[in-house]
């Protein structure tokens, strides 16, 4: 999973400041993100949560 090469080509290179990524094409692999996020969506039986049940606080 994932992009394969990614980590050779970034070793080079560091880190960059977003004021130089202006104008320019990014491409993120967020699987991971989704991975996370559809396991954090389950509940203790391990289905999937609806939307409408997410609480929600108000107090913020």
């Amino acid at each position: 999973m994932g992009v394969h090469g990614v980590w050779e080509l970034h070793d080079p290179v560091g880190r960059v400041s977003v004021e130089t990524l202006a104008g320019k094409k990014l491409e993120i692999d967020a699987s991971i993100l989704m991975v996370h996020f559809m396991k954090a969506m389950r509940d203790e039986r391990c289905e999937m949560i609806g939307v409408f049940d997410l609480v929600i606080p108000t107090d913020v």
